[in-house]
């Protein structure tokens, strides 16, 4: 397994284990946006909010294990951030909602 496949499906787990562990602690819908002035908008049901992260993960891993290294070209790096930054927001959703 490859340097890059591993870290994705490291990523993956944290994601997913953080999202069972807060899950009971959320409320039934999380904010999605914070203005400004910090009033919290646009909110979407907390299932929904903890699956979608891990799934656009889970598609980056998908891409990874799927193309070809001589195809991609040289984007492992660019996975590997996308896939972090992504985990970055979730978590940060997450604890903006406990």
């Amino acid at each position: 397994m490859e340097r890059t496949t591993a870290a994705l499906m490291g990523i993956l787990a944290v994601a997913a284990i953080v999202s069972a562990a807060a899950y009971p602690s959320l409320p039934g819908e999380m904010a999605m946006h914070i203005d400004v002035s910090g009033d919290m908008s646009n909110y979407l049901p907390t299932p929904i909010a903890l699956i979608v992260s891990p799934l656009v993960i889970a598609g980056i891993l998908v891409y990874n294990i799927a193309v070809p290294r001589d195809q991609r070209g040289r984007s492992d790096m660019g996975l590997l951030m996308l896939a972090g930054v992504l985990f970055l927001v979730h978590v940060g959703f997450i604890f903006m909602n406990i």
